[in-house]
């Protein structure tokens, strides 16, 4: 196994970080940041400093916006 590969496939967890998040949706880190910080998406999850992205509600924006991205 590779340094950069994950043991665990993204599609099967809840909670991304961010730079799975970008792997995950193909978009920049301070698009990712800004869709975590922001209330009104549900997207934003925090364990401590950790920032962590909801997939389910991630796989939604995406769906809504697909034009914007």
């Amino acid at each position: 196994m590779q340094k950069n590969e994950s043991a665990v496939d993204m599609r099967s967890k809840i909670l991304l970080d961010v730079n799975e998040a970008m792997a995950y949706t193909s978009l920049g880190r301070n698009t990712i940041t800004q869709l975590i910080n922001d209330p009104n998406t549900g997207i934003g999850r925090f364990c401590g400093r950790k920032k962590l992205a909801y997939r389910p509600m991630l796989d939604k924006y995406i769906a809504q916006n697909r034009r914007l991205i």
